[in-house]
């Protein structure tokens, strides 16, 4: 059979490829392959067919054969570069990456996937090479300036980080998700007075559009007026800020919170009225303006040492408490009550670095004197602890947050990844400790163990990316200590 017989396979795989009937179009790659052994175009058209099937090894297979027939094919090393990527085989993506460049140097793309693979493998230098290499040939993808900052800010330099960003923010049009982004390291920098400002550009960046008809709250004396004030964000976000909503005078303010949060926010200073809704749906209400909730630290020209931190402003229901103190009764009384959080919600965009599996908790097995309670929701409540923790669930009793808060309020102690439950612990002014990821949300600064936004929290950070094991060993010592002195004074 002749050469025309292999294309002809090879355009009826293409053809069925395009119809998504996968596996004939793999028989007829091929098929065009057992005729014509040196098709590159066939290889390369099944590698990236078994790529996208994820069966991977059989991809890596078509570019090996590739470069046996052609050794400078550059797309066949980007190819491995991705698989191996994909499989955290870091060093052989690296070395394909690089045989990228060396064949293509200005193949923009591969320097960034270079500066990803190099950032799991923490080379802080060679990432911020990559990054520069990338917007030198494609200076305005937001994307890279993010990484390139936050490799800077790794390294302790933060004057590099904030200057990074500078010929990007002088774009005409300006780009509101580069701003935002922008934003999010002067407040992680505690710049508040510039942070906030620019913070402002997330309004344009994301999603958020309530479609309210009245205008925007500026700030005016608002005289009797009613002023709606709108969540953004998540649960978290919500518990964080409604602090600031006893600081607004001459009006009335109503609060559109999200519903799982309602019993809780009933009774907050400073709310004259309490809807719920989800997303962008609003209930039928009067009011005069609105302003974002998130919007109200600008404001009130938020900085580090203003910071309204007075708790608790949150507080738990007098009946719930009675009815959860009964409740935990059940269990050893006279051991020290941690509530555990090790998940968040797994929809959120870092959701796969802040929360911590269960089974990596093993340095918190086998404490004395400790009574563990889950506090956890969500699909990590499947997960098994580690031999040893003994983890008393209540997840099926929490109906919604006024349920954890009376919780929280009969513990001795909260231990949480970057969560709601950590906000609201914090909130009611209960001892919490929180497990961060290497790079953590701007909320809470950089190279500090406590937050001034909660005067009775502690910060537990990673010292490099995923060192969960770190972290909970200094968790370990920490409660080693503070429950030898609690029993000690109690």
């Amino acid at each position: 059979m002749s050469s025309a017989t292999a294309l002809s396979y090879y355009n009826l795989a293409k053809t069925l490829e395009s119809q998504h009937q996968w596996e004939r179009a793999i028989e007829h790659y091929q098929q065009a392959l057992r005729l014509a052994p040196d098709y590159i175009e066939a290889y390369g058209s099944l590698g990236n067919l078994w790529q996208q099937q994820n069966q991977l090894e059989a991809a890596l297979t078509c570019y090996q054969q590739i470069l046996r027939i052609a050794p400078t094919s550059a797309p066949a090393y980007g190819n491995m570069g991705n698989i191996y990527a994909t499989k955290q085989q870091w060093e052989l993506a690296a070395t394909c990456y690089r045989r990228v460049l060396q064949l293509w140097p200005e193949e923009v793309n591969t320097y960034h996937r270079l500066g990803e693979v190099l950032w799991a493998q923490q080379q802080w230098p060679a990432v911020i090479d990559c990054y520069q290499q990338f917007l030198r040939l494609q200076p305005q993808v937001v994307i890279n300036y993010v990484r390139l900052s936050e490799a800077y800010l790794i390294l302790g330099n933060s004057t590099a980080a904030v200057a990074c960003y500078q010929p990007a923010l002088q774009w005409q049009p300006p780009v509101a998700a580069l701003h935002f982004q922008y934003a999010l390291l002067l407040l992680k920098l505690g710049r508040f007075q510039e942070g906030w400002e620019e913070y402002e550009w997330r309004l344009q960046s994301t999603a958020i559009d309530y479609h309210l008809p009245r205008p925007p709250w500026t700030g005016s004396p608002l005289a009797g007026r009613r002023l709606l004030v709108h969540w953004e964000q998540g649960l978290g976000d919500t518990i964080q800020f409604v602090r600031y909503l006893s600081l607004i005078q001459g009006g009335q303010v109503i609060l559109a919170g999200q519903p799982v949060l309602a019993n809780l926010l009933r009774g907050v200073t400073g709310i004259d009225e309490l809807i719920v809704n989800e997303s962008d749906h609003l209930p039928n209400v009067e009011y005069e303006v609105w302003i974002s909730l998130l919007s109200l630290p600008r404001m009130f020209t938020t900085s580090l040492a203003n910071i309204p931190a007075t708790v608790p402003y949150l507080q738990p229901d007098p009946h719930q408490q009675e009815k959860w103190r009964a409740r935990l009764k059940q269990f050893n009384p006279s051991r020290f009550k941690i509530g555990l959080v090790w998940a968040g919600s797994p929809t959120h965009e870092n959701d796969s670095n802040r929360s911590c599996p269960l089974s990596r908790l093993t340095p918190l097995a086998h404490l004395a004197q400790i009574t563990w309670f889950s506090l956890q929701k969500g699909p990590a409540v499947s997960q098994l602890p580690p031999p040893g923790l003994i983890l008393n669930g209540l997840h099926d009793e929490l109906i919604d947050f006024s349920d954890t808060a009376a919780v929280i309020a009969e513990l001795d102690l909260v231990i949480s990844v970057d969560t709601a439950v950590a906000h609201l612990a914090g909130a009611m002014g209960q001892p919490v400790w929180v497990l961060l990821p290497f790079i953590s949300d701007w909320r809470w600064l950089i190279n500090r163990a406590d937050s001034p936004w909660y005067p009775t929290m502690k910060l537990f950070r990673q010292s490099r990316a995923g060192d969960w094991q770190g972290v909970l060993t200094r968790v370990k010592e920490e409660l080693e200590r503070t429950v030898l002195l609690v029993l000690k004074s109690g």
